[in-house]
């Protein structure tokens, strides 16, 4: 039965990676690819938006419709519907067709959303653990910055007079989508879990002050990190002024740093010392946020920016796993679901606030992110606080 566990485990993870080097490849430069089919910047910003918020109803109906047992299934149709949707934007592109153009990208980013946060509550439902949820995302950043690396190859190239542009990026996104597709098809059911009423749920939350405000955090966290990134590939080439190429190795320079860092931090750092690990995150993350407001220096605000992918992927099982783990097991997929819901409020809101204030200075997006982040910092810290003394 053990081995029957990791296998399946295993499978998944694997269908995790080839999504993750589709997303790799496709999500930064879609925000390109919609530029060079003549959409502004506001345009885009407010379809990331829509799209991420317009996810939080799939996860609402997920949370209503679909049992622990299910996600396989839900899992695969979704991955369908995402590959549907790239073939769709991929013979679109060029055309007038700008409402389509407009549509299919909000439902390719709904799905991208709802894959992604269907992996986890999958992965539950043959083994819980800290170091699991911490292996998982790593495996998410690390096939991601891979599928970064591949269109840093391809774009600007031409094969047998070929031009490899966004568009050919978004076919190889359809394809190592298609691949994890039948990578899912492979993954056998997992056996019923007993998942009680939502009801019972939400009487846990309101007995537990940790896990409502751990929500509120969830929320800030996202929030502040998507009014700097939301627009990331817009910002590196519109204010740093980096062509695509160099913005690509950029991006995969500091996104294998991240991997890197994520997997030290992942073997040698645990919540017992965690206050030390959110300062590393997050608390040298706020520094480079308000010195790059105050200075309104390119350097410092590249160097913000930077250390900001570099910190991404590191320390998620100290930050998030004790708050999620700790969790009963019946309701994992509704309180997954639930984090995930605060987390495309806070991601939505910050891509539009993004996209607002784009013009505004760069030092501004940093100001606003670092107001928010004061607030997340001081949630984060006193969740520690709480978690300690009911140890």
């Amino acid at each position: 039965m053990k081995n029957k566990m990791i296998k399946n485990e295993t499978k998944i993870l694997i269908m995790l990676a080839f999504f993750s080097v589709s997303i790799g490849i496709w999500s930064n430069y879609r925000q390109l690819w919609l530029q060079n089919n003549n959409l502004d910047i506001s345009t885009i910003s407010n379809l990331i938006s829509i799209g991420t918020f317009a996810s939080i109803i799939g996860i609402l109906i997920i949370t209503k419709l679909i049992k622990l047992e299910k996600m396989k299934t839900f899992i695969t149709f979704s991955i369908g519907i995402k590959a549907i949707t790239l073939l769709g934007m991929f013979f679109i592109n060029g055309t007038n067709q700008i409402f389509v153009m407009k549509v299919l990208t909000i439902y390719d980013i709904i799905f991208e959303i709802l894959i992604l946060t269907s992996v986890y509550p999958l992965i539950t439902t043959y083994q819980v653990n800290d170091k699991l949820y911490g292996k998982q995302k790593v495996i998410e950043y690390l096939f991601k910055d891979l599928g970064i690396l591949i269109a840093g190859i391809i774009i600007g190239k031409s094969l047998f007079g070929l031009q490899l542009n966004f568009n050919f990026c978004l076919l190889l996104a359809l394809l190592t989508t298609i691949i994890s597709f039948i990578i899912i098809l492979n993954i056998k059911e997992s056996q019923t879990i007993e998942q009680k009423e939502s009801k019972g749920y939400f009487k846990f939350l309101k007995s537990s002050k940790i896990h409502q405000l751990y929500l509120v955090y969830s929320i800030l966290s996202s929030l502040s990190f998507n009014t700097v990134m939301g627009l990331k590939i817009l910002i590196i080439t519109e204010y740093f002024e980096f062509n695509v190429s160099f913005a690509t190795n950029y991006l995969l320079f500091f996104g294998i740093l991240a991997d890197i860092l994520g997997v030290i931090m992942l073997k040698w750092f645990t919540p017992k010392n965690d206050y030390l690990s959110l300062f590393l995150k997050f608390g040298i993350r706020f520094i480079g946020f308000a010195i790059a407001f105050f200075t309104n220096h390119l350097i410092v605000s590249i160097i913000a920016f930077s250390w900001t992918i570099i910190s991404g992927a590191a320390l998620e099982n100290v930050t998030d796993a004790p708050y999620i783990n700790s969790v009963p097991k019946e309701f994992q997929l509704l309180n997954f679901n639930i984090r995930r819901i605060c987390s495309a409020i806070g991601e939505s809101i910050g891509v539009l606030i993004c996209g607002y204030i784009f013009y505004s200075g760069l030092n501004n997006i940093f100001g606003v992110a670092a107001i928010i982040m004061a607030l997340q910092l001081f949630i984060a810290y006193y969740l520690i606080y709480l978690r300690k003394k009911n140890q």
